[in-house]
C-alpha cells in the first residue's frame, strides 16, 4: 500500500462481483483496490501478472455501493476494451456531477492548495520568474495564479496546477543551486500552460497532455536541454 493511501477492504469483492457481472471471458484477477489522494477524480486500473492494481479517488470514499459498482464496471471496460452500457455508467456519473460532490472538490482543492510555502525560494523567486515567461511567451496575458514551493523536497512530481484555487505549485527539489534556472523555468512554463489548456475528461479518465498542449511545450527555447535536464536528475 502507498503510504498517502487507505485501504479499501471492500473494494476487491465489488470488483469480482462486476467482473462477474460484466462475463468477461478472461481468468478473474486478484484485485488489490485503495484510495489514493488524488486531488480530482482521477482513477487508475492496471494489470500486472494477474493482479489488478486499482486506485480510486479519495473522494469517492463515501459514494454509495452502486455508484462503486458503476465505478468498478468503467475500470474494468477501460482495462479489457469493452464498451459499458449507459445504464451502467449512469449511477457514477450522475454521483461526480452532483453538487455536493462538486462542492467537496472546491473544498479539497482549497485545502490542498493552503498547503502551498511561499514564492520565494532560497535561490529563487517565483514571482519574477512567472513574469518573465508570462511576458516572453504569453504576451503578458496570463493573470498570475498564487504561486509557492512545496514543503518536502520530492522528485516524483515537480510541479502542479490546480485550476479551482488558481495555484501552481514546484517542488523544492528544484530550489537548489546546481539547478539551472532554465530548468525552473521549464517546469513552471509547463504548469502555465495548463492555464490555457484546461484538458478533456472521457468518464473517469482526464487528459491534460494533448497533442496541442506538446506543440506548445516545444515553443520553450532550451526545451531540448531542459527535458534532457530533468531526465538525468530525475
Amino acid at each position: 500500500m502507498s503510504r498517502c493511501s487507505l485501504p479499501f477492504p471492500a473494494g476487491p469483492a465489488i470488483f469480482r462481483r462486476t467482473f462477474r457481472k460484466l462475463r468477461l471471458r478472461r481468468p478473474i484477477p486478484a484485485f488489490d483496490v485503495e484510495f489514493f489522494p488524488y486531488s480530482d477524480l482521477t482513477h487508475t486500473i492496471r494489470l500486472r501478472r494477474g493482479l489488478a492494481f486499482v486506485r480510486l479517488a479519495t473522494l469517492m470514499q463515501d459514494a454509495p455501493r452502486p455508484v462503486l459498482e458503476s465505478l468498478a464496471a468503467m475500470l474494468l471496460g477501460r482495462l479489457y476494451r469493452r464498451s459499458v452500457p449507459k445504464a451502467v455508467s449512469t449511477p457514477y456519473l450522475s454521483f461526480v456531477r452532483s453538487l455536493l460532490l462538486q462542492r467537496k472538490l472546491v473544498h479539497h482543492k482549497r485545502r490542498f492548495a493552503s498547503k502551498v510555502c511561499q514564492p520565494v525560494g532560497t535561490f529563487y523567486d517565483l514571482r519574477q520568474l512567472f513574469s518573465r515567461l508570462n511576458r516572453i511567451y504569453f504576451e503578458g496575458r496570463l493573470r498570475r495564479p498564487r504561486l509557492g514551493w512545496t514543503g518536502r523536497q520530492a522528485c516524483t512530481r515537480l510541479g502542479r496546477y490546480d485550476p479551482i484555487p488558481q495555484a501552481i505549485t514546484l517542488s523544492s527539489f528544484l530550489d537548489r543551486r546546481p539547478v539551472p534556472r532554465y530548468v525552473v523555468e521549464f517546469v513552471l512554463f509547463h504548469e502555465m500552460l495548463h492555464m490555457t489548456h484546461p484538458g478533456r475528461h472521457n468518464l473517469c479518465r482526464s487528459y491534460f497532455h494533448t497533442r496541442e498542449f506538446r506543440e506548445e511545450e516545444r515553443r520553450f527555447r532550451r526545451y531540448a536541454e531542459a527535458r534532457a535536464y530533468l531526465g538525468r536528475m530525475c
